[in-house]
Protein backbone atom coordinates (compact mmCIF):
# COMPACT_ATOMS: atom_id res chain seq x y z
CA UNK A 1 0.00 0.00 0.00
CA UNK A 2 1.58 3.34 -1.18
CA UNK A 3 0.43 6.75 0.36
CA UNK A 4 0.92 9.41 -1.93
CA UNK A 5 1.75 13.15 0.14
CA UNK A 6 1.22 15.19 -3.16
CA UNK A 7 1.01 18.81 -2.23
CA UNK A 8 -1.19 21.23 -4.61
CA UNK A 9 0.75 24.82 -5.04
CA UNK A 10 -1.20 26.39 -2.64
CA UNK A 11 -0.26 24.13 0.54
CA UNK A 12 3.42 24.11 -1.18
CA UNK A 13 3.56 27.77 -1.20
CA UNK A 14 2.60 27.43 3.17
CA UNK A 15 5.05 25.09 2.96
CA UNK A 16 7.95 26.80 1.99
CA UNK A 17 6.79 29.67 3.90
CA UNK A 18 6.66 27.87 7.41
CA UNK A 19 10.20 26.79 6.34
CA UNK A 20 11.70 30.24 5.68
CA UNK A 21 10.15 31.43 8.89
CA UNK A 22 11.61 28.49 10.98
CA UNK A 23 15.22 29.39 9.28
CA UNK A 24 14.79 33.06 9.87
CA UNK A 25 13.74 32.32 13.62
CA UNK A 26 16.73 29.81 13.84
CA UNK A 27 19.33 32.23 12.36
CA UNK A 28 18.00 35.24 14.69
CA UNK A 29 18.57 32.96 17.93
CA UNK A 30 21.80 31.84 17.09
CA UNK A 31 22.80 35.45 15.70
CA UNK A 32 21.61 36.47 19.27
CA UNK A 33 23.40 34.30 20.71
CA UNK A 34 26.73 34.90 18.76
CA UNK A 35 26.19 37.74 20.21
CA UNK A 36 25.78 38.14 23.73
CA UNK A 37 28.80 35.49 24.11
CA UNK A 38 31.14 37.23 22.66
CA UNK A 39 29.90 40.72 25.00
CA UNK A 40 29.81 38.13 28.51
CA UNK A 41 32.86 36.55 27.75
CA UNK A 42 34.93 40.24 26.20
CA UNK A 43 36.09 38.15 22.71
CA UNK A 44 37.78 40.16 20.88
CA UNK A 45 36.40 40.24 17.18
CA UNK A 46 38.63 40.80 14.88
CA UNK A 47 37.00 39.46 11.59
CA UNK A 48 35.37 42.10 9.36
CA UNK A 49 32.33 40.53 8.61
CA UNK A 50 31.61 39.54 12.59
CA UNK A 51 32.58 42.95 13.20
CA UNK A 52 30.14 44.23 11.22
CA UNK A 53 27.16 41.26 12.31
CA UNK A 54 27.97 43.13 15.49
CA UNK A 55 27.32 46.50 14.45
CA UNK A 56 24.38 45.76 12.80
CA UNK A 57 22.92 43.70 15.16
CA UNK A 58 23.85 46.27 18.13
CA UNK A 59 21.99 49.35 15.89
CA UNK A 60 18.60 47.35 16.17
CA UNK A 61 18.95 45.52 19.56
CA UNK A 62 20.91 46.69 22.53
CA UNK A 63 23.05 44.39 24.87
CA UNK A 64 21.13 43.47 28.10
CA UNK A 65 23.09 42.41 31.09
CA UNK A 66 20.32 41.09 32.95
CA UNK A 67 17.28 39.21 32.62
CA UNK A 68 14.75 40.13 29.93
CA UNK A 69 12.45 38.63 27.40
CA UNK A 70 13.95 37.37 24.44
CA UNK A 71 11.12 37.56 22.27
CA UNK A 72 11.04 40.96 20.81
CA UNK A 73 14.52 40.88 20.42
CA UNK A 74 14.50 37.64 18.36
CA UNK A 75 11.64 39.52 15.91
CA UNK A 76 13.78 42.38 15.31
CA UNK A 77 17.22 40.03 14.24
CA UNK A 78 14.85 37.95 12.64
CA UNK A 79 13.86 40.92 10.25
CA UNK A 80 17.44 41.73 9.88
CA UNK A 81 17.67 38.01 8.67
CA UNK A 82 14.70 38.77 6.64
CA UNK A 83 15.95 41.98 5.21
CA UNK A 84 19.32 39.75 3.93
CA UNK A 85 21.50 43.09 4.78
CA UNK A 86 24.01 41.24 5.96
CA UNK A 87 24.62 38.88 3.29
CA UNK A 88 24.64 41.21 0.63
CA UNK A 89 27.20 43.12 2.32
CA UNK A 90 29.02 40.29 2.00
CA UNK A 91 28.34 37.99 -1.10
CA UNK A 92 31.95 37.61 -1.98
CA UNK A 93 33.49 37.67 1.43
CA UNK A 94 35.21 34.03 2.61
CA UNK A 95 36.94 35.44 5.02
CA UNK A 96 38.30 32.48 7.69
CA UNK A 97 37.16 32.94 11.26
CA UNK A 98 40.71 32.49 12.29
CA UNK A 99 39.49 30.92 15.71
Amino acid sequence: MSTSLALNPGQMTLVVMRATWLRSFVLAIEWLAAALGSYFLNLVVTNSFLEQAQTMLRDSVSICDQAWLFGPDIDVTKSLVFSGALSESHQNTLEPLGI
